[in-house]
């Protein structure tokens, strides 16, 4: 498997940057505006070799889709993976269960804020959460 940098930076003297929730209408003018990121896992299971999905209902990308998120602004790319994988699994583990594999872009031609027909371009950073479980459970 390639290796992947990983790196974090963080100036002297930065302050946490507070976390609000904007309205559909000012979440859809922002993503004209800014690159949102995304943490997302797959969960693997070695012994079977397969993977498992979530379904999702929201644009931009519904139907079988990676577990995850989009990141706030004052989580490391660990935490927020952390975060959106225990929200979505109800299963809290801790930062080194997951290994970054991949940084995408996404380009989007459509999105759940209006104007839909006005795509979004998202940053995604991709882990792996490898273990052997049953198939008939969920992951954990």
């Amino acid at each position: 498997m390639p290796k992947v940098l990983v790196q974090s930076y963080t100036e002297p003297g930065y302050e946490p940057i507070p976390s609000l929730r904007l309205s559909d209408d000012e979440y859809g003018r922002a993503l004209q505006c800014f690159v949102g990121a995304c943490t997302d896992a797959v969960p693997i299971n070695i012994k079977e070799r397969s993977m498992f999905l979530a379904r999702r209902r929201s644009r931009p990308m519904t139907g079988w889709w990676l577990i995850g998120g989009k990141m706030m602004p004052d989580e490391l790319k660990e935490q927020s993976m952390v975060r959106c994988f225990q929200r979505e699994t109800k299963l809290e583990l801790p930062p080194e269960s997951f290994s970054l594999v991949a940084v995408f872009d996404y380009r989007w031609k459509n999105r759940q804020q209006e104007p839909q027909q006005i795509g979004c371009h998202m940053g995604g950073v991709l882990h792996l959460y490898r273990r052997t479980f049953s198939s008939t459970a969920p992951p954990g």
